[in-house]
């Protein structure tokens, strides 16, 4: 009997060829940042600083949530949507002032917002209505047209956010950065070295 030894020479990412490097970015690790839930919807409708400080909201009272939702459903490819699952108005004060409302047009208002829709382009929408059996005026609503405007361009913002964060993980430096976190190493072809399969 004789024993044989093979060696098996392993990489670090930074010392693969050019051609090794590109068969890790574009096949074995393309996909390395998109795990089941790799996007973050926390936060998606949340005002930016820049929103605050149009409104004259302080940090404290912009630190309360103004939405809740069970989950998002989006295509960021094809289809190009994205829709909030069950959506709330968890606090009515901050999203009045999120919208440019005064109080006298928000307390005459019923408002809701369209549910999960699998069509190309159909947003999240708020659908505003009167409480009563009147009419709106003229200037009401032109408020609430505009009020309209503010949160779809929210929601728009949102599915851009997402877009952005998808094109990031896909990026040769999201990947990287996946690379160092997870300590990966490489066959010289530029295939994943599986620890547990080749050390003895």
């Amino acid at each position: 009997m004789r024993e044989v030894t093979r060696v098996i020479k392993v990489f670090e990412y930074d010392e693969l060829s050019d051609k090794a490097k590109q068969e890790v970015l574009s096949d074995t690790l393309c996909n390395i940042n998109f795990y089941d839930t790799w996007w973050e919807d926390d936060g998606l409708l949340e005002m930016s600083q820049k929103e605050l400080y149009d409104r004259n909201i302080s940090s404290k009272e912009a630190s309360k949530q103004m939405f809740e939702w069970e989950g998002i459903h989006f295509d960021i490819e094809r289809d190009n949507f994205i829709q909030f699952k069950n959506l709330e108005v968890s606090n009515e004060g901050l999203f009045r002032k999120f919208l440019k409302l005064r109080g006298n047009t928000f307390s005459l208002m019923d408002f809701s917002f369209t549910g999960i829709q699998y069509t190309a382009g159909a947003n999240t929408k708020l659908l505003i209505n009167r409480k009563d059996e009147e009419k709106f005026s003229r200037y009401q609503l032109d408020v609430l047209n505009r009020a309209i405007d503010i949160f779809n361009d929210k929601v728009s913002q949102a599915l851009k956010d997402i877009k952005s964060n998808a094109e990031y993980r896909s990026s040769e430096k999201g990947i990287k950065e996946a690379i160092e976190a997870n300590e990966y190493e490489f066959m010289e072809d530029g295939s994943l070295y599986h620890k547990e399969e080749n050390d003895v």
